[in-house]
């Protein structure tokens, strides 16, 4: 069979011709789009069916508090990111969809297989970005020397890489579900994760139907923006012993929380991108010596399914008893998930 010749098009307007035998790398080819480097030997490999690596690369440094490396993230579906260097701190992924708000997403170790939210050292991950207009890499904590960060990105899906062991310990690869009657419906690259708030609330009193603390951030609910999941577990630490009933009032995106210690009174706007609450009750509390703990792990409402707008699930606690507390994070908030995307 004939090797293709192929001519690859320079940005200063010259023609180059190569075959298949003989690829080169060239430097700020098509510059003006905004790629500063190129690697034909790629691209040829493309058009000769050879197996494609890359789509985009970009590579900076991050040595100062919220320092970024920047990817534009339209069209991808994967990015591959190395970190090194000698430095201290903690880098966090984030992604933005074209409304302002930038949302954190997992760093999964392309080693270990295990998924977290920020990492503090050098190594080998994979951020899974489908849907996002802006991916971004953030020193987020700083404390001194600089770390240099490269990315690929592919179009393709994130996926288990068949080559290597499964890791040791309990890293979740997926799950399937058996629908009464019918087939197995497989619902791959689920994974489990808490979520911890420990909102502000006042060290007094409260009465029925007030915002109990502020906005509530649950980082990470969804894999990839726009993603999905389903809340197993909602767990509500009391240190002030107060067992109050509480709704865990959920929404899809951010939204003007209700002042503390106020009536909940969210826009109309705003609830329209509820998602539903979820209701604690007295006597979903277990008691101490001096505080408590509720539990809800089934019932009304439970599990929860949501669909984000982001990656992030936001709420608020509004409380339905005028109960007392004494510190202002006498409340913890544990919520955990099962994220599908």
């Amino acid at each position: 069979m004939a090797i293709p010749v192929i001519k690859v098009h320079s940005a200063d307007g010259t023609v180059q011709t190569i075959d298949g035998a003989n690829p080169l790398s060239v430097t700020n080819v098509g510059a003006a789009g905004g790629v500063a480097d190129v690697n034909v030997t790629d691209r040829i490999g493309r058009l000769l069916g050879r197996t494609t690596n890359y789509d985009v690369l970009v590579n900076g440094t991050l040595g100062a508090l919220n320092a970024t490396v920047e990817i534009a993230g339209a069209g991808l579906g994967t990015i591959g990111l190395g970190i090194s260097g000698t430095w201290a701190g903690t880098i966090v992924a984030e992604v933005e969809v074209g409304d302002g708000v930038w949302d954190p997403i997992p760093i999964i170790d392309n080693t270990l297989g295990n998924a977290a939210l920020s990492t503090t050292g050098n190594g080998n991950f994979i951020l899974g970005v489908a849907g996002a207009l802006t991916v971004r890499i953030r020193m987020s904590l700083y404390t001194s020397g600089t770390a240099t960060v490269y990315m690929e990105g592919t179009s393709a899906a994130a996926g288990v890489f068949l080559s290597r062991s499964i890791p040791t310990g309990g890293n979740l690869i997926g799950s399937i579900l058996l629908a009464a009657g019918a087939s197995y419906v497989g619902q791959v690259g689920a994974d489990v994760l808490e979520i911890v708030q420990t909102p502000t609330i006042t060290a007094g009193a409260y009465t029925a139907g007030d915002a109990l603390g502020g906005l509530l951030t649950f980082a990470g609910a969804a894999v990839t923006s726009g993603g999905k999941g389903m809340i197993t577990k909602v767990v509500v630490i009391d240190n002030a012993k107060q067992s109050a009933p509480v709704d865990l009032v959920l929404f899809d995106q951010t939204f003007t929380a209700t002042a503390d210690n106020a009536a909940f009174d969210p826009s109309d706007a705003d609830l329209a991108n509820g998602l539903g609450a979820i209701s604690i009750a007295n006597t979903d509390y277990d008691e101490f010596t001096d505080n408590c703990m509720a539990t809800k792990a089934s019932g009304q409402k439970m599990p929860f399914e949501y669909d984000l707008a982001g990656t992030s699930l936001f709420g608020q606690l509004v409380i339905r008893n005028g109960d007392t507390y004494a510190a202002v994070n006498d409340i913890t908030i544990k919520i955990t998930v099962r994220r599908y995307g």
